[in-house]
């Protein structure tokens, strides 16, 4: 059994850790039907490593506790682990990337996990740090998180997670890639990709191959990396996601500079891979051409591009459908697949944390939007079908159990199998780097059968 003290990188014990009891969690109904998720008929496409009970003799602790949940007909809370604000990582990086926040700060860990093995009981995470602190005004330097979440609903506590290693991302000339919104940059690589300095990743998902693909805002791109963080290639994405005319700051890239694009900050933040193994990502809010803003600046737009990128990179089966929001003034934040067309979306609004939801989303006959050069803002024509959409969870529900929920939910992955054959879905926290707001992972239970098939 994993102790429940914790221990920050300089080996210190960390204290003020609470535990939180966990309320009895009923299915929620969408529509009069209960929600429930199909776990028997689901393939973890990126959790295949062999077991192993081996745990890094070095890695740091932290634990949450919370007690057992009661189980519930569609999902239970587990527990939750979470990493205070104030931990370093790994990375070794010495000094304040700006004032008062050390460059070995082990923040924004959540923007994007992925299973990457499981063994009895727990699984190994790969996690991605986004652009650092200040908004894009800080040289961070961007890297990967490898974390162990151990799951055990009779300990205490149920859950508890540990940092493993920390890999800095590197460009072809080993020159680290930053979050530096005015990193420019014209470095280009061997398909004559143009690589400035600046990454914002926001998703992660781990190959076949054992490399890791990201998903990150600025460009917006998609970029393939080693395990030891260099850079591999980029995955083509069509011209039209591009930003045409990249600026310093957010101000620079907004219309007029920008007539069609992402927007800024609302690139790809979400990525996917399949059990065929084709690589999807989503944006956080629709185009500039596809109705996002109105003559004020004002977001209006609903109709998010989901892209699929096909299983290599510049495939010819790339396509794009619609993912539409509950409103404009929300964004995604995650996608993960279940199958080869059904996936789930962390949909949220902003700082208000009134509206966070995981939805079942499913792209069986949606219509393929790759011709069209501009979507309406608002509703769609006849002839053109979105995603299929329907509740899985709604975290700001009382009833869910993880109380007051943090403005960032940005994580999503698979985690260990339960004795009782129930499989696990953790869901992570981006805390912005921020000292006095911890990285949180929360662990569902899912029904081992329930019909989920998007009506």
């Amino acid at each position: 059994m994993l102790a429940v003290d914790a221990f920050d990188a300089r080996g210190s014990t960390i204290t003020g850790f609470h535990a939180h009891p966990v309320p009895r969690t009923p299915a929620h109904a969408v529509d009069g039907e209960t929600t429930m998720l199909t776990i028997a008929t689901l393939t973890i496409a990126a959790c295949m490593a062999v077991p192993s009970e081996a745990v890094p003799s070095e890695a740091t602790h932290f634990a949450a506790a919370t007690p057992p949940a009661a189980k519930s007909a569609a999902f239970e809370l587990i527990g939750t682990a979470s990493i205070p604000g104030d931990a370093l990582d790994r990375s070794g990086l010495a000094g304040e990337v700006v004032a008062g926040v050390p460059h070995a700060r082990l923040g924004s860990v959540g923007s994007g996990i992925d299973c990457i093995e499981r063994f009895a009981g727990g699984v190994r995470l790969i996690g991605t740090c986004d652009r650092g602190p200040a908004d894009g005004a800080a040289a961070f330097q961007c890297r990967l998180q490898s974390l162990t979440l151990r799951v055990d609903p009779a300990a205490s506590p149920t859950v508890a997670v540990q940092l493993d290693a920390s890999t800095l991302l590197r460009r072809p000339d080993g020159v680290p890639f930053t979050g530096l919104s005015a990193e420019l940059g014209t470095q280009t690589d061997r398909g004559g990709t143009i690589l400035g300095n600046r990454l914002d990743p926001e998703g992660v998902r781990r190959l076949p191959s054992g490399n890791f693909l990201l998903g990150e805002e600025y460009m917006p791109g998609v970029l393939e990396f080693a395990p030891d963080g260099k850079y591999v290639r980029t995955w083509p994405v069509p011209d039209h996601f591009a930003c045409k005319h990249p600026g310093k700051d957010e101000a620079a890239e907004v219309p007029p500079a920008n007539t069609s694009g992402r927007q800024p900050n609302k690139g790809f933040e979400g990525l996917a891979i399949t059990p065929s193994g084709e690589a999807w990502v989503l944006l956080q809010n629709p185009l500039i051409q596809d109705g996002a803003l109105n003559a004020k600046g004002k977001r209006v737009g609903r109709n998010i591009r989901l892209l699929c990128l096909g299983r290599e990179p510049g495939a010819k089966t790339m396509r794009e459908v619609v993912y539409r929001l509950d409103d404009p003034a929300y964004g995604t934040s995650e996608l993960m697949a279940l199958d080869d067309h059904r996936f789930l979306v962390i949909e949220r609004d902003g700082s208000a944390a009134k509206f966070r939801r995981i939805y079942e989303i499913d792209t069986t006959g949606s219509t393929d939007v790759s011709g069209i050069a501009s979507l309406p803002g608002g509703d769609l024509p006849g002839n053109m079908k979105p995603v299929a959409k329907r509740l899985l969870i709604d975290l700001a529900d009382p009833a869910t159990g993880i109380g007051q929920t943090p403005e960032k939910i940005e994580g999503l992955c698979w985690g260990p199998t339960l004795a009782d054959g129930r499989r696990t879905l953790v869901v992570a926290t981006d805390n912005d780097m921020k000292a006095d707001q911890p990285s949180v992972f929360w662990v569902f239970a899912l029904p081992s059968s329930a019909d989920t098939a998007a009506r």
